[in-house]
């Protein structure tokens, strides 16, 4: 992520963040990185947003928390973003009840 002197940064517009950094947004959604297997622009009609910033003294992790199916918003309060020890976090996105169970695994694990 790029630093922005204090009377250059992009303000709390995300697309303005995008273009500033050349990045290409689409139907209101930015464009993940593509592999060159990938062919064809990505779906932004259904997504799950993380976000993390580092700082000198951590880091904060957030992710948005609606989960959807299909078109409709099924539930408004899903929770993404798990602690996976003292030092780490894990993001889900997908089919959450297989999601959330192997984070559940993976902090077992981590113990």
């Amino acid at each position: 992520m790029p630093f922005f002197a204090p009377g250059d940064d992009p303000g709390a517009s995300f697309t303005e963040l995008l273009r500033r950094t050349g990045s290409e947004p689409f139907s209101g959604f930015a464009q993940a990185p593509v592999s060159p297997s990938s062919t064809g622009p990505l779906d932004g009609s259904h997504a799950t947003t993380v976000l993390a910033v580092r700082s000198a003294d951590g880091v904060v992790v957030a992710g948005d928390r609606r989960a959807t199916s299909g078109h409709l918003i099924s539930h408004r309060d899903m929770r993404k973003v798990f602690p996976a020890d003292s030092f780490s976090a894990v993001a889900i996105a997908g089919a959450a009840g297989p999601a959330v169970q192997m984070v559940r695994i993976f902090q077992l694990q981590l113990e």
